[in-house]
């Protein structure tokens, strides 16, 4: 790559998921445009970023792509796009044609985005290409749901096709249902939600024994390694997003997360979460991410930077020898592990010494880093949030998330 020319990097989404992506790329030198529809997202006060407003591509899909082709006119060379949502990969996906004449674009096919966007279809590749599942079913109305209530294995969970209308609707990972009666009114609310779902058994212990696999894979085929870690603990406790990692080979999930990604035709920057089910120790595909995510910048931390892998791949150049990534890394997001930690306690799941001891020198935070903490600053409010969380924590009553194991 000739170092007197760097194209700008298009970043779609600036909170933590953005953010990372800009500490992987403007430390290199490439500099950062970061785009968000929301009114303060943490990575727009990265000393990387060039922070820009945009519409809503859920809400304003036309505005966003007017005001996207507006932006590419004003750069001097086609910009690398990085969309960091499901919404804004979409977008991305459906308008290819329109900002490929702006934007350098690395997506796999349409049906493959789509297909990673709906839970249905990403099922329905599983089966076929033999990676192991969680008892699945889509119920399209009530009737079928009362159907296969007599065949779910419970405890369940009801979640969306698509998670992040459901986020928006429910601003949680799904229902949790023990039987019958909770499965229809579960799915009740949500078809009155117009939202289409999956109901799926949920492998005990809820919480644990949860790990994923991250890698790049390049326009024509050639992948990064796999890199894997596990998510010691999440927010919410049982159903959340991981708040507490650990990078950590597993060779099992590295070789089932290459066979679902080749068998699919994928490229690209992508996570797939796994669950251990102790009932006949195999790994269960939970899901994919066809993009980068909240904690890309872990990998890049690890040794595997996959967002300077997207920039190469873009701009035609061959992906370098990658060796062994760092095992033991701590990655914490010291708020959610808070309330998570605040969560178990009162349920009698951790101790205080146990939590402690797990997070002692972490090596990195989603929002804090040295030499460029005003993001963690605005995400905390300069303290206030942070402390007003901690005390509506500490008169939290036990809730059933962390309550049921």
């Amino acid at each position: 790559m000739n170092p007197e020319r760097k194209r700008a990097a298009v970043v779609l989404d600036m909170g933590a998921n953005g953010l990372g992506v800009a500490r992987s790329l403007g430390p290199q030198g490439i500099p950062v445009l970061g785009m968000d529809f929301t009114p303060r997202p943490a990575g727009f006060h990265s000393k990387y970023v060039k922070a820009i407003r945009c519409p809503d591509p859920t809400k304003n899909p036309d505005d966003l792509l007017d005001h996207m082709v507006l932006e590419g006119k004003k750069l001097d060379d086609r910009g690398v796009l990085y969309p960091c949502t499901d919404a804004f990969l979409q977008f991305v996906s459906r308008n290819r044609k329109e900002l490929a004449e702006w934007y350098l674009i690395t997506l796999p096919k349409e049906e493959v985005v789509e297909g990673l966007v709906k839970k249905i279809v990403q099922y329905q590749w599983a089966t076929r290409l033999g990676v192991p599942i969680p008892q699945t079913f889509f119920p399209k109305d009530l009737k079928e749901g009362r159907e296969i209530g007599n065949e779910l294995r419970f405890p369940a969970i009801i979640k969306g096709q698509e998670s992040h209308l459901w986020a928006r609707k429910f601003n949680n990972k799904g229902f949790i249902v023990r039987g019958a009666e909770e499965l229809e009114k579960g799915l009740a609310k949500a078809f009155e939600a117009n939202l289409e779902v999956v109901v799926q058994k949920i492998i005990t212990p809820p919480g644990e024994n949860y790990a994923a696999v991250g890698a790049f894979v390049a326009g024509n085929g050639q992948s990064t390694p796999m890199l894997s870690w596990r998510k010691a603990r999440q927010s919410p406790p049982n159903f959340g997003i991981g708040s507490f990692l650990v990078s950590e080979k597993i060779p099992e999930i590295m070789e089932i997360a290459a066979k679902f990604m080749k068998g699919i035709g994928f490229i690209g920057p992508g996570v797939i979460g796994f669950k251990l089910d102790l009932d006949d120790r195999e790994w269960k595909l939970i899901e994919m991410n066809g993009r980068l995510w909240f904690q890309n910048h872990f990998l890049s931390k690890c040794g595997y930077n996959l967002p300077f892998m997207q920039y190469l791949d873009a701009l035609g150049e061959p992906l370098p020898q990658m060796g062994e990534y760092r095992e033991g890394m701590r990655w914490w997001d010291s708020l959610a592990d808070f309330d998570t930690f605040m969560r178990l306690r009162r349920a009698g799941r951790i101790s205080s010494t146990e939590w402690i001891r797990s997070w002692f020198l972490p090596d990195m935070f989603p929002y804090y880093e040295r030499g460029d903490i005003r993001p963690a600053l605005v995400q905390g409010g300069y303290g206030v949030s942070y402390a007003k969380e901690i005390g509506s924590l500490l008169k939290m009553r036990i809730d059933e998330d962390a309550a049921w194991k």
